[in-house]
């Protein structure tokens, strides 16, 4: 047994048992724009319109992370070059114009330099003028013969400095007691070293 629709009447027809008619698809209003397509995850970009969910957070955990790492091994790198040291060597050197002195043998200072001996201080400040580092010459040694008589015209005074505090690029070493000044190296000289100051 079957139902018919009544002539003139509307709708398409009904089945017999009265249930709902069948739904046909609509396309969608024209203020909610073009329909994004279903693109599987991974593939492709994301269409326009269409939010990306569960990404935002997440990358600004890992952008806060990377930032806090870098400024970690940055501090980390600052503490580090604050507490860095260099053992510092070194020669001062008198030189004469009359070789007096017997070859290879002790000597110290003479005339205006009486004051260059054994136990003389030797100061090393920073580029601030601060002093990072303190000790005192050696014994004094005279050097080689010269060819014309045999004798030496120089003495030398070796000095070492321990624990120089290596947080500048430019030095400055001064020799005497209230010296002041003082001569000019640079970082890499101090630790290449022996460095050689000349009178």
């Amino acid at each position: 047994m079957t139902s018919t629709v009544e002539r003139g009447s509307t709708g398409p027809e009904q089945p017999w048992w009265g249930g709902p008619p069948p739904r046909v698809p609509q396309p969608p209003p024209a203020w909610a724009g073009p329909v994004a397509p279903d693109v599987p995850a991974g593939l492709g970009p994301v269409p326009p319109g269409r939010p990306v969910t569960g990404t935002g957070p997440r990358r600004g955990w890992v952008v806060l992370g990377v930032v806090g790492a870098l400024l970690g091994v940055a501090m980390l790198g600052a503490a580090a070059a604050a507490h860095r040291t260099m053992d510092v060597t070194g020669a001062v050197t008198l030189t004469s114009t009359y070789a007096t002195l017997t070859p290879h043998s002790a000597c110290n200072g003479a005339g205006l330099y009486s004051w260059l001996d054994s136990g003389t201080p030797v100061t090393i400040t920073d580029a601030n003028g601060e002093i990072v580092g303190a000790g005192v010459l050696g014994d004094g040694t005279s050097g080689a013969g010269t060819s014309w008589s045999g004798y030496s015209s120089t003495c030398t005074f070796s000095f070492s400095i321990d624990d120089v505090a290596a947080r500048d690029d430019f030095y400055r070493i001064a020799v005497g007691s209230g010296a002041t000044g003082g001569v000019p190296f640079s970082r890499a000289q101090l630790q290449d070293g022996p460095v050689s100051i000349t009178y």
